[in-house]
């Protein structure tokens, strides 16, 4: 019996050689449907833990898991890439018991004098959300901690309060300002704070003799990984054709290896891969002894980016990573990825872009990595590893 084909005639005489990519199975016109696993606030959200829902929107992830949760930093930056999502699932996944959350302190102080000499603002950058903080001539340094404390919230009602998506919470004690993951875990340790990160050029400066101990870093911890063992089996019943976990510690990669292995079989018609993102603050935090196993990283149903020196965290990273990429191979998954814009993630400053020798390194540990264009503008997939194609035909 001859072969047939979807989109070239039958009566093609020219002798050239043709190929099309096609879905034998039949899967191409099903929908495809994405699946969220994701932190919820503790005590927040109408979710329940481990029980697969339909969301909509990323404002139904936040009704979910809670305003500001991994899961709705998740959905945030995945619903601002892929627009065109038939099914969307998201599963609420609870911080593990005794876990700790990350945390750090940023201590205001004046260079002279008790009060501050220039009306301006103070510029925070975390995990890639921007926060300004406007300050005024006169004010002590408890008047400019309370208006830190104030626009992140005291507690997570407080930040609830003002619609914060920023996933720290600060308490001020006069220029003291703790900040404090707003999941417990490990992921919170990648969440980075800078003070003024576009610098001079940019127009962010600290006001008059207002001064800070320390103006980029990252917190810390943060510990007690998820258990996402239950979110995974809840999503057995469902094809899935993008997940999106952020979670890259050894134990949750093989359980997304293995889970995607069984949906690969041959008498199981229902594809798809799963992404994750990590992001530190040297290229050597990404590789090397000790670091994500060679073998789960480059697990073909798996994508992860990684990327040093930016400033937004792997949850923003491994949202929007996917969004893009998912909803480009939803139209044709034998299209590459590459030149896909990362729109809603912040744009990395000129000096922290990687250089082509890191990303080589990067890409021979078996990571997916970012490109820049020229402009200073957001980033894009460079997917150069056997992790490339969420999906295949």
């Amino acid at each position: 019996m001859g072969i047939t084909f979807e989109t070239i005639p039958a009566t093609q005489r020219n002798p050239l050689f043709f190929v099309e990519v096609g879905d034998p199975k039949g899967t191409g016109t099903a929908v495809k449907t994405t699946a969220i696993i994701g932190q919820r606030i503790t005590g927040k959200g109408t979710g329940t833990n481990d029980v697969p829902a339909q969301v909509f929107s990323a404002d139904d992830v936040a009704a979910l898991c809670g305003v500001g949760s991994v899961a709705h930093r998740l959905a945030y930056h995945y619903f601002k890439a892929d627009r065109s999502a038939l099914k969307v699932i998201c599963v609420p996944v609870a911080d593990a018991g005794g876990a700790a959350k990350a945390a750090k302190t940023h201590t205001f102080s004046f260079s002279s004098g008790v009060t501050l000499t220039t009306s301006g603002t103070i510029n925070f950058l975390v995990a890639g959300h921007k926060v300004r903080v406007n300050v005024t001539a006169g004010m002590d340094l408890t008047a400019i901690g309370l208006a830190v404390q104030d626009a992140f919230g005291t507690n997570e009602a407080a930040a609830a309060a003002i619609g914060s998506i920023v996933p720290v919470t600060c308490t001020a004690t006069a220029g003291a300002c703790a900040f404090t993951a707003r999941n417990a875990g490990p992921l919170g340790n990648d969440i980075r704070i800078i003070v003024n990160y576009l610098g001079t050029s940019g127009g962010e400066v600290l006001p008059g003799n207002l001064t800070v101990d320390d103006s980029d870093a990252y917190l810390t911890g943060g510990t007690g990984v998820p258990d996402i063992t239950a979110a995974l089996l809840a999503l057995a019943p469902y094809s899935i054709f993008g997940l999106i976990d952020p979670l890259y510690s050894a134990d949750e990669l093989l359980e997304k290896k293995n889970e995607f292995a069984d949906r690969w079989a041959y008498d199981v018609a229902s594809f798809g891969g799963h992404f994750t993102g990590v992001t530190k603050e040297t290229l050597g935090d990404l590789i090397g002894s000790a670091k994500i196993d060679d073998d789960l990283k480059n697990d073909w149903h798996c994508c992860i980016p990684a990327a040093p020196r930016v400033p937004w965290d792997g949850v923003s990273l491994a949202g929007a990573y996917a969004g893009a990429c998912l909803a480009s191979l939803r139209i044709d998954p034998a299209l590459p990825v590459q030149g896909v814009p990362l729109s809603s993630l912040y744009p990395v400053r000129e000096s922290d872009r990687l250089t082509n020798s890191e990303l080589e390194t990067l890409t021979a540990a078996g990571f997916a990595t970012l490109t820049y264009c020229l402009l200073y503008t957001s980033p894009s997939p460079r997917d150069r590893t056997r992790s490339r194609m969420p999906s295949s035909a």
